[in-house]
């Protein structure tokens, strides 16, 4: 055979004797290609077919997701992918997972568990498909399941948006959205931990499908809230100056009336001493918060008199629920009823309550009924109230005639005068060296023994809650015959209906006050102790002092 040039210029060419041979090359070099293709195909999938699901393990974090988002987590870092109907898993969502490295099959199992799809493995291909019912009876009910639920705050019935919802002793952690809404992955009989910044962690096991959650506040958190009876505000961003006290610290410095706890509390909350009305159950306290106040009360302009001040123009404004009332309706007030106290000491009460704030806030917050079975509490206390003379060093009888006749009480430059004078001397001298000294400050009191008994009934189930409250408060003074006695009762009807909430809030009160007949106890302070309240026979003076002329027997 000629290869040269010039027998292909003249054609005489290998390929023009033998056209087989040039389609025989044709067809090998076709089929040598073919199987090159496939070599390098099985090659490249070998990785994938030669092992199983159960092999493969994967490391992936999801927070929320929906089953889309989880299926391409997994291609990206599997050679697995993934057929389905994108209708089959588009409802399928909310999926949170943090366990780890675990193999695919048991990362498809947990994100397909509770679900009607099941899954099957061809090749490199991961299939999922509805479950049939053939498939459903033989297949066994997966253990883990979508958990539903809501969670909602005890007391105002709202919901609470960025609660942690955790299985106890799981991997699996849920937020709830802005609805209060969670779903997560649990068993029934699993451990949900339900927590909140400044609510009581609750431990609820799982039972049914959908759950309903209420978490109670807890008591510490009141310290880092200022409640300013029109809004609830961080006290990390409140600017103003506010303390805020709960009910156990309340209880712990006083369980008979609040004024007196805040007293004992804060420094700047102050009840001066009435030494004219001493412990009188019957008159209102003083109440200072920010300082004396020696403006007039223009409100009375009308009145000729310029210094016509009001009544109390120290007193701060009290907020009883949002609401403002009277001095008398808080010293009144239950205090086993009263959740926390706020107190708003500077030009912060002022812009949230204008010039009624000028003297400061008290915001007082009641408790309100908690949802459940129906629950009864009775409570009874005893108080007792014993005058304390100690503070009085007063002259005795015979102390006190030397000092008026030193001092020449008797002596008078007018003879008729002198000789009244002289009476007078000679009959409390007598008084005196027989024996009288009376002591006066210890004749119109007594040892006062007050109670108070306390029936409270609550209840509710879902939307509604109910509060039911009757208070007998017995109060006697130190002074006799004084006596004050307070009877309370109040109704809280509380429901919701879809996003609308109503509250119901009725308070009856009953008052009957006795004052001493006796008088003040100033009066008692001044009178002489050679003086005595009793006849010769035991009967009662009529006057105290009566002096007669032996010549005239003219008093």
């Amino acid at each position: 055979m000629n290869f040269s040039a010039d027998a292909a210029r003249n054609g005489d060419s290998i390929f023009r004797k033998h056209p087989n041979i040039l389609i025989y090359c044709m067809r090998i070099t076709l089929l040598i290609c073919f199987v090159a293709t496939v070599s390098l195909q099985v090659v490249a999938s070998s990785g994938a077919k030669g092992q199983g699901m159960e092999n493969v393990n994967v490391s992936i974090k999801l927070e929320n997701e929906d089953l889309i988002s989880a299926i391409k987590k997994i291609e990206s870092s599997t050679p697995f992918r993934f057929l389905y109907r994108t209708s089959d898993v588009k409802n399928i969502d909310n999926l949170t997972y943090n366990a780890g490295t675990t193999s695919v099959q048991n990362l498809v199992k947990s994100l397909l568990a509770g679900s009607q799809l099941t899954f099957k493995q061809i090749d490199d291909r991961i299939l999922i498909t509805r479950a049939t019912e053939k498939v459903a009876k033989d297949v066994p009910v997966a253990k883990f399941q979508i958990i539903t639920g809501t969670v909602f705050d005890a007391k105002t019935k709202d919901r609470i948006p960025g609660a942690t919802v955790a299985i106890k002793n799981g991997q699996a952690k849920v937020l709830t959205d802005e609805r209060g809404n969670f779903r997560i992955n649990a068993a029934i009989d699993d451990v949900l931990l339900i927590s909140y910044i400044g609510y009581e962690t609750q431990e609820i096991t799982v039972t049914k499908p959908v759950l309903e959650v209420r978490l109670q506040e807890s008591a510490q958190s009141l310290k880092g809230v200022v409640v300013t009876g029109i809004f609830s505000q961080n006290k990390s961003t409140f600017t103003g100056a506010a303390r805020t006290f709960n009910a156990q610290e309340l209880s712990k410095v006083s369980n008979n009336n609040v004024l007196s706890a805040l007293k004992s509390l804060d420094p700047s909350f102050q009840l001066p001493e009435n030494l004219n009305m001493g412990s009188n159950p019957n008159v209102l306290p003083d109440v200072v918060l920010r300082g004396g106040n020696t403006l007039v009360d223009i409100s009375q302009a009308t009145v000729s008199n310029p210094f016509n001040y009001q009544p109390a123009p120290n007193s701060p404004l009290f907020i009883l629920d949002g609401f403002e009332t009277t001095l008398q309706r808080i010293n009144d007030l239950d205090m086993n009823r009263i959740a926390s106290v706020t107190i708003l000491k500077d030009a912060g009460a002022t812009a949230i309550y204008g010039s009624r704030g000028a003297n400061g806030v008290i915001v007082i917050e009641m408790i309100r009924p908690v949802d459940g079975q129906l629950r009864v509490s009775y409570n009874a206390n005893m108080s007792v109230e014993a005058p304390d003379l100690s503070g009085y060093d007063l002259l005795n009888a015979r102390e006190k005639f030397e000092l008026e006749d030193r001092s020449r009480t008797f002596y008078d430059s007018f003879n008729f005068r002198q000789d009244q004078l002289d009476y007078y001397r000679q009959s409390r001298l007598l008084a005196v060296q027989q024996g009288v000294n009376t002591d006066w400050i210890s004749k119109p009191v007594r040892m006062g023994i007050g109670q108070k008994h306390n029936l409270y009934v609550e209840g509710g189930a879902d939307a509604v809650s109910y509060g039911l409250n009757m208070t007998y408060d017995q109060k006697t003074g130190v002074m006799k015959s004084s006596d004050r006695n307070t009877t309370t009762a109040n109704s809280f009807l509380s429901y919701r209906l879809k996003n609308f909430q109503f509250r119901n809030d009725l308070t009856l009160t009953f008052n009957k006050a006795n004052n001493s007949p006796y008088g003040s106890f100033t009066q008692y302070t001044r009178l002489n102790p050679y003086w005595s309240p009793y006849k010769a026979d035991g009967s009662l003076k009529v006057y105290l002092e009566e002096v007669t002329d032996p010549f005239s027997g003219l008093r």
